[in-house]
């Protein structure tokens, strides 16, 4: 089981967890990007950043958004669910008219991937531009 989680682990290691760990040290000193040296100066730059008033609204602004994106639509959507689930006409109505987007578009989804594969379609079009007529198929 653990050689099947090795390159999950390695890509996450990678991508995920190097790059945090560089910045994170990277946040404690003077560093330059474009070059030089880097010193280590430890939480000033936490306690500078926190220090200017633009910075705090800034984090002030986002855990306002952040909040109402988190509360804000599920309660619309739970008191939208509540109130159309009875079997009155109008709720049969509404959520026909709520659930009719989605399928239509998974309609138009298949009727795209039909065009692509079709054998006038996109796909092969592709494949004879560039030189590959043999792996076009009907």
């Amino acid at each position: 089981m653990g050689i099947f989680l090795a390159p999950p682990l390695v890509l996450f290691a990678l991508v995920v967890a190097y790059p945090t760990a560089a910045a994170l040290r990277l946040s404690f000193t003077d560093a330059n990007l474009l070059g030089g040296a880097a010193n280590w100066v430890g939480w000033d730059n936490f306690i500078d950043a926190f220090g200017d008033k633009n910075v705090r609204h800034s984090i002030r602004i986002t855990l306002i958004w952040t909040v109402a994106g988190a509360i804000i639509p599920p309660a619309i959507g739970l008191a939208l669910a509540n109130f159309l689930r009875g079997a009155s006409r109008f709720s049969t109505v509404m959520k026909s008219a709520l659930f009719a987007p989605i399928a239509v578009s998974l309609v138009v989804v298949g009727q795209v991937w039909i065009w692509i594969y079709q054998p006038g379609g996109l796909a092969n079009a592709v494949l004879g531009g560039i030189g590959l007529e043999g792996l076009q198929q009907a």
